[in-house]
């Protein structure tokens, strides 16, 4: 009974989380924090991070860009 009761959970979870990324497919750039500037930006001299091409946001894992 407790591993049904496992398995229910997990099924829960994993839709849930199918879910959120059709809902929500990006998430903020790890290496720009969503700023979409390069690390060594200031006021003076400003650079598009190349993690995320200057968007601030990248794809999450497990999502697809088609809808």
């Amino acid at each position: 009974m407790a591993i049904l009761l496992i398995l229910a959970i997990g099924a829960v979870a994993y839709w849930s989380w199918r879910v959120s990324l059709r809902k929500w497919p990006y998430a903020p750039c790890r290496a720009c924090g969503g700023k979409a500037r390069s690390s060594g930006s200031n006021r003076d001299r400003f650079g598009k991070c190349p993690k995320c091409k200057g968007t601030g946001r990248q794809l999450r894992l497990g999502a697809s860009e088609n809808k």
